[in-house]
Protein backbone atom coordinates (compact mmCIF):
# COMPACT_ATOMS: atom_id res chain seq x y z
CA UNK A 1 0.00 0.00 0.00
CA UNK A 2 1.21 3.47 -0.84
CA UNK A 3 1.58 5.72 2.22
CA UNK A 4 3.09 9.09 3.04
CA UNK A 5 6.63 7.75 3.37
CA UNK A 6 6.77 5.97 0.00
CA UNK A 7 4.63 8.35 -2.08
CA UNK A 8 5.52 10.86 -4.76
CA UNK A 9 4.92 14.60 -4.50
CA UNK A 10 2.00 14.20 -6.94
CA UNK A 11 0.40 11.52 -4.72
CA UNK A 12 0.82 13.70 -1.62
CA UNK A 13 -0.82 16.57 -3.46
CA UNK A 14 -3.74 14.27 -4.35
CA UNK A 15 -4.23 13.35 -0.67
CA UNK A 16 -4.07 17.03 0.32
CA UNK A 17 -6.76 17.89 -2.26
CA UNK A 18 -9.04 15.08 -1.06
CA UNK A 19 -8.63 16.09 2.59
CA UNK A 20 -9.35 19.73 1.76
CA UNK A 21 -12.43 18.66 -0.21
CA UNK A 22 -13.92 16.14 2.27
CA UNK A 23 -12.96 17.41 5.76
CA UNK A 24 -14.93 20.54 6.57
CA UNK A 25 -13.81 21.59 10.05
CA UNK A 26 -12.62 20.47 13.46
CA UNK A 27 -15.42 20.42 16.06
CA UNK A 28 -13.50 19.50 19.22
CA UNK A 29 -14.70 22.62 21.03
CA UNK A 30 -18.38 21.70 20.69
CA UNK A 31 -18.27 17.91 20.81
CA UNK A 32 -19.08 17.64 24.53
CA UNK A 33 -22.17 19.75 24.09
CA UNK A 34 -23.30 17.64 21.12
CA UNK A 35 -23.11 14.39 23.13
CA UNK A 36 -22.17 12.45 20.00
CA UNK A 37 -20.43 9.54 21.75
CA UNK A 38 -23.74 7.68 21.98
CA UNK A 39 -24.17 8.01 18.20
CA UNK A 40 -20.79 6.58 17.12
CA UNK A 41 -21.44 3.77 14.65
CA UNK A 42 -18.19 1.82 14.99
CA UNK A 43 -17.30 0.86 18.53
CA UNK A 44 -13.99 1.97 19.89
CA UNK A 45 -12.12 -1.30 20.26
CA UNK A 46 -8.74 -2.44 21.46
CA UNK A 47 -6.36 -3.19 18.60
CA UNK A 48 -2.68 -3.68 17.93
CA UNK A 49 -1.26 -0.25 17.14
CA UNK A 50 1.18 -1.83 14.64
CA UNK A 51 -0.97 -4.16 12.51
CA UNK A 52 -4.55 -3.34 13.55
CA UNK A 53 -5.42 -6.84 14.83
CA UNK A 54 -8.35 -6.93 17.22
CA UNK A 55 -6.85 -9.64 19.44
CA UNK A 56 -3.55 -11.35 20.14
CA UNK A 57 -4.40 -14.44 18.07
CA UNK A 58 -4.95 -12.36 14.90
CA UNK A 59 -1.85 -10.23 15.44
CA UNK A 60 0.50 -10.70 12.46
CA UNK A 61 3.36 -8.61 13.81
CA UNK A 62 3.68 -10.32 17.19
CA UNK A 63 3.47 -7.02 19.06
CA UNK A 64 -0.16 -6.95 20.20
CA UNK A 65 -0.60 -4.25 22.81
CA UNK A 66 -4.37 -3.77 23.04
CA UNK A 67 -4.36 -0.06 22.27
CA UNK A 68 -7.83 1.43 22.74
CA UNK A 69 -8.92 3.33 19.62
CA UNK A 70 -10.73 6.19 21.26
CA UNK A 71 -11.55 9.27 19.19
CA UNK A 72 -9.21 12.10 20.16
CA UNK A 73 -10.41 14.67 17.63
CA UNK A 74 -13.72 15.22 15.85
CA UNK A 75 -14.41 16.64 12.39
CA UNK A 76 -17.40 17.41 10.20
CA UNK A 77 -16.76 15.45 6.99
CA UNK A 78 -18.52 14.76 3.72
CA UNK A 79 -21.06 11.94 3.65
CA UNK A 80 -18.91 10.15 1.07
CA UNK A 81 -15.89 10.24 3.35
CA UNK A 82 -17.92 9.16 6.40
CA UNK A 83 -19.14 6.11 4.46
CA UNK A 84 -15.57 5.17 3.44
CA UNK A 85 -14.29 5.67 7.00
CA UNK A 86 -17.13 3.51 8.34
CA UNK A 87 -16.18 0.73 5.89
CA UNK A 88 -12.64 0.57 7.29
CA UNK A 89 -13.80 0.62 10.92
CA UNK A 90 -13.24 4.25 11.87
CA UNK A 91 -15.62 5.75 14.46
CA UNK A 92 -18.16 7.90 12.62
CA UNK A 93 -21.61 9.37 12.99
CA UNK A 94 -23.00 9.30 9.48
CA UNK A 95 -26.13 11.31 10.26
CA UNK A 96 -26.19 13.87 13.05
CA UNK A 97 -28.49 16.81 12.41
CA UNK A 98 -27.72 16.51 8.71
CA UNK A 99 -23.95 16.31 9.15
CA UNK A 100 -21.43 13.48 9.17
CA UNK A 101 -18.82 13.35 11.94
CA UNK A 102 -15.52 11.45 12.06
CA UNK A 103 -13.85 10.59 15.36
CA UNK A 104 -10.12 10.65 14.54
CA UNK A 105 -8.28 8.14 16.71
CA UNK A 106 -4.88 9.81 16.54
CA UNK A 107 -3.67 13.31 17.22
CA UNK A 108 -0.60 15.46 17.05
CA UNK A 109 0.23 15.06 13.37
CA UNK A 110 -1.13 16.33 10.08
CA UNK A 111 -4.13 14.41 8.78
CA UNK A 112 -2.23 13.81 5.53
CA UNK A 113 0.16 11.58 7.51
CA UNK A 114 -2.65 9.27 8.74
CA UNK A 115 -2.58 5.82 7.15
CA UNK A 116 -6.38 6.01 7.33
CA UNK A 117 -6.48 8.49 4.45
CA UNK A 118 -3.97 6.65 2.36
CA UNK A 119 -6.21 3.58 2.69
CA UNK A 120 -9.43 5.46 1.87
CA UNK A 121 -7.94 7.24 -1.16
CA UNK A 122 -5.69 4.37 -2.33
CA UNK A 123 -7.32 4.05 -5.78
CA UNK A 124 -6.87 7.74 -6.50
CA UNK A 125 -3.32 7.76 -5.15
CA UNK A 126 -2.26 4.87 -7.38
CA UNK A 127 -3.58 6.73 -10.42
CA UNK A 128 -2.07 10.09 -9.42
Amino acid sequence: MINYNNSTAKQKAHIDRMIEQDIYCNINDIVDRLEIYEYLENECIETCRYCGAENEEECECGSYDGTYNEPLEFYFVSKWLADRLYEIGEPVVRQFTGKAIWGRTCSGQAIALDDTFWEVFQDGVQNA
